[in-house]
């Protein structure tokens, strides 16, 4: 079944990115979905990392000279994030490279008081894997990570919840097995089962958190500063996007 006509020609797409797929597989399934848009110029504005999901936008056709304009919008992002774990990618797909837990009880006052701390300007590094690219490169010959200034317009705790170690494996590896492609899968899977299959009944601290936010902020890099800032290694555990500027999730197009 396609598009409505009212939609066949709109120049901008909200569309719903399903966890597991890159934006540009997301566009390949929508020209598989919708014969109108098969031979468009398609392009996303505002990259979603393979496990995250919600609003991308799709520029369409003459739109991509626009491209600018979309990529500066502001998003609202809920993100979890898990605690006492960390990966060379900041999220749930990566190798981990720290593994601490916190000694003292997680208060649901002191993580407020950090995400007060952190709504403002402030100068954000690009995560490690990360879209941007400088000269052509994803990073710098030195190895230096670049950053550049974003600000967090809001910071909202939602709640504070606990999962033990079997519990969190088993979605972890559910969460990777929807991931199309090669992210060295295999590798990630082999050491999330070394570090928690020894630990089913160890319990770990999951903060879920709103975050409205200016283009250029990753919720990975914000995720591992509220841990730096509780004294443990952090990660994005899930990270769903709400909005787009006025494109909202509930109107997205969803492909699945």
């Amino acid at each position: 079944m396609g598009l409505s006509q009212s939609k066949v020609y709109l120049m901008v797409l909200s569309l719903y990115k399903p966890a597991g797929l890159t934006p540009l597989q997301t566009l390949d399934l929508l020209r598989q979905k919708f014969s109108e848009y098969k031979d468009k110029k398609l392009s996303y504005a505002g990259r979603l990392d393979p496990l995250a999901e919600g609003v991308m936008l799709v520029l369409v056709g003459e739109s991509n000279f626009s491209r600018e304009r979309y990529l500066g919008l502001p998003k609202v992002y809920e993100a979890e994030i898990l605690l006492g774990v960390s990966t060379d990618t900041g999220d749930v797909m990566g190798l981990v490279t720290e593994y601490k837990l916190n000694e003292e009880v997680v208060l649901e006052s002191r993580v407020r008081e950090i995400l007060a701390e952190l709504v403002g300007i402030f100068e954000q590094k690009y995560p490690q894997f990360s879209s941007p690219k400088i000269a052509g490169r994803r990073r710098l010959e030195d190895n230096t990570l670049v950053s550049k200034q974003v600000e967090i317009t809001r910071l909202d705790f939602v709640s504070l919840t606990e999962i033990n170690g079997s519990d969190l494996l088993e979605k972890i590896n559910s969460r990777i097995d929807k991931v199309v492609g090669d992210f060295r899968q295999t590798d990630i899977k082999s050491v999330w089962d070394k570090i928690l299959s020894d630990r089913s009944d160890q319990v770990f601290s999951v903060i879920k958190i709103k975050v409205s936010a200016s283009s250029g902020v990753y919720v990975r890099v914000l995720a591992e500063k509220i841990g730096r800032n509780l004294g443990v290694p952090a990660l994005a555990y899930s990270i769903k996007r709400f909005s787009v500027g006025d494109y909202p999730i509930d109107t997205a197009l969803k492909l699945e």
